[in-house]
């Protein structure tokens, strides 16, 4: 998971997307829940599951070529919370 956010984004069907730009990986936390293993479900993109085999989220690693949307609306949201 994304220890370190520099942009959040709440909304509609997801719980919550942490953006970290540095590393570029994206963290969709879809519920809460203590992650019981991860997943590999495609390069770039991994998969954690509770121990009842629930998603609880989903990693994007090189989130800007795999998740474009993503890291524009989380970066957006993010810039309208400095400036308020």
């Amino acid at each position: 998971m994304c220890s370190s956010g520099d942009g959040v984004l709440e909304g509609n069907n997801m719980k919550k997307v942490t953006l970290d730009s540095n590393l570029d990986v994206a963290y969709v936390a879809l519920r809460s829940g203590k992650v019981a293993r991860t997943v590999e479900f495609r390069p770039g993109m991994l998969v954690d599951f509770d121990r009842a085999g629930q998603v609880v989220g989903i990693e994007i690693l090189a989130a800007a070529e795999l998740a474009p949307m993503v890291i524009k609306k989380t970066s957006r949201k993010a810039s309208k919370k400095k400036s308020a």
